[in-house]
């Protein structure tokens, strides 16, 4: 008899539950994991996703702790984060700074996720993808929750070899969500649910756990990794906050004393781009765009309808002409996060099938609109030579607000530095003091 069957027949009884007891917990942790939306502070690439041999999650936060401290609400009343850095290193609390920060951490994620549910009226989604989990979680699952764990292994081996194209790993998930379809049709704890809700909370469900990984492949297909166009497309955003809509021919919006007044109008899909960034999965990502320029095409009815009764012109219906332009104002003001990754991970991991209809229309103009921003022209006025889009702005105008905002940039890079060096000193400080009084009690 071999030593592997001694061993095995030495196993007692209540070692095997054990182990069983072991491996249902390692199962339920991590599918109760995943969530239904991304946090805002969520590393990128997650190792836990991976499934590593302790399937424990990576700890890396590479969040800027200042900047999260610039979300306390006393921060809002102080010129910098560093009084409130200065209290909690003097502070004589139990509590590390790390459990203050994960404290402001939360609290950000909750009014940010909050602010999601209720733009997108998805209260419906979080029940529906809750409901999934506790199905998921079921022992009569397990066979299919075994199938996409060991999917999601071999996908994170897929990611990680040397030039691998995108699009294998795009034929790899659509091969594995159209299985995962079929096995719920015929399943008997599924009873055949193979409803649109059932098949948009799995679809989130396993995007979720390969979402990292993809989009660190599109990061190093499309710029080597070090997300330079996106950058790149951010700081122009940055630069554009000054728009109006007269700057973009839009004259439906109402203008006076109150600037801003469109802003209000224009705030909900301002909100849903801004959460594009939050989503997992294909679907999720289309109901989304598609909601934006639903509500890029209500505030200008309601635009229109206003400028109906000061004038009293006859109603008209907005056209391309309009939403076009407002779609791109739109975009400007969201200044919306990773929205050109966002935008190519939909154009390469949406199915045809989901790209038909208006989901699809709305897709094409968000696109048009992001062309539009990195093409236009900031040097001159009037029709570039190359037919390059522009801004109904004058020239000088414009070259004095980009010279103002390259000031604004370089003020706030010396800020910024400044801010660095004196947290790095009160926290060496802070060392020095915690040596000391270490110090202090051996000696006593």
């Amino acid at each position: 008899m071999s030593t592997s069957s001694i061993q095995a027949n030495t196993v007692t009884e209540d070692r095997k539950r054990e182990l069983l007891m072991e491996a249902r917990r390692a199962r339920l942790s991590w599918i109760q994991s995943s969530l239904p939306y991304k946090h805002s502070n969520e590393e990128i690439v997650k190792k836990s996703n991976t499934i590593g041999s302790s399937d424990k999650p990576d700890h890396k936060d590479d969040i800027d702790n200042i900047d999260i401290l610039k979300d306390a609400p006393i921060a809002k009343h102080l010129p910098s984060a560093i009084p409130v850095l200065n209290n909690l290193l003097q502070s004589k609390s139990d509590l590390p700074i790390q459990a203050w920060t994960d404290k402001i951490k939360t609290r950000r994620e909750r009014i940010q996720s909050e602010a999601l549910v209720n733009a997108l009226d998805d209260h419906a989604f979080i029940f529906y993808y809750q409901e999934i989990l506790q199905r998921l979680s079921m022992p009569e699952s397990m066979d299919l929750v075994q199938g996409i764990r060991h999917f999601v292994r071999s996908f994170s081996d897929l990611a990680k070899q040397p030039g691998q194209a995108v699009h294998k790993l795009v034929s790899s998930i659509q091969k594995h969500m159209k299985s995962v379809y079929s096995v719920i049709a015929v399943h008997s704890s599924w009873r055949g649910d193979n409803t649109h809700e059932t098949k948009m909370m799995l679809e989130t469900f396993i995007y979720s756990k390969c979402n990292g990984m993809i989009l660190d492949a599109l990061r190093k297909e499309d710029d080597g990794g070090d997300n330079a166009e996106e950058n790149k497309f951010t700081d122009r955003l940055e630069f554009l906050q000054f728009i109006q809509p007269s700057h973009l021919e839009i004259d439906c919006f109402p203008t006076g004393e109150v600037e801003d007044s469109w802003k209000d109008i224009l705030s909900k899909p301002i909100t849903l781009l801004q959460s594009i960034d939050r989503l997992y999965s294909p679907t999720q990502m289309l109901r989304c765009v598609l909601e934006v320029y639903r509500g890029v095409n209500d505030a200008l009815q309601t635009a229109l309808a206003s400028e109906k009764a000061l004038d009293g012109s006859s109603t008209r219906m907005p056209s391309a002409d309009d939403i076009l332009p407002t779609l791109i104002l739109t975009l400007i003001c969201a200044k919306p996060n990773q929205i050109l990754t966002n935008l190519k991970f939909l154009e390469l991991f949406a199915t045809q099938e989901q790209m038909r209809g208006e989901a699809g229309y709305a897709f094409t103009n968000l696109f048009s609109a992001t062309q539009f921003i990195r093409e236009l022209d900031l040097d001159r006025e009037g029709e570039t030579e190359n037919g390059g889009p522009t801004l109904k702005i004058d020239s000088a105008d414009l070259k004095q607000k980009l010279s103002m905002f390259q000031e604004k940039v370089n003020e706030s890079r010396i800020d910024n530095d400044d801010t660095a060096h004196d947290a790095a000193t009160l926290d060496g400080e802070s060392k020095t003091s915690a040596e000391s009084n270490t110090l202090d009690e051996r000696k006593i």
